[in-house]
């Protein structure tokens, strides 16, 4: 599991061995979990919001539109959102 270590000296600060990119299918309250070099690896939130300094979600069309959002998710009011940030 990776984990955020507080106090783990220069090596464990954000940034300093680089970047990784991963997919994250799935997560809890807890942690989440990506795919990294064909495995599973769990993160721990603290990793999460420690070292993650960048997210992106994938909107499928076919989603949004053939089958229908679940839960009443609204594109248009998502891209408003994402506007009203950058």
């Amino acid at each position: 599991m990776w984990d955020g270590v507080p106090y783990g000296g220069a090596n464990s600060n954000p940034g300093s061995w680089g970047g990784h990119c991963v997919f994250v299918p799935k997560y809890d309250a807890k942690s989440f979990t990506c795919i990294t070099w064909g495995q599973l690896k769990t993160m721990t939130v603290a990793f999460w919001n420690r070292y993650c300094d960048e997210a992106h979600a994938l909107l499928a069309q076919d989603w949004l539109t053939v089958k229908g959002a679940p839960n009443g998710f609204e594109q248009a009011q998502l891209q408003a959102d994402l506007e009203a940030i950058v």
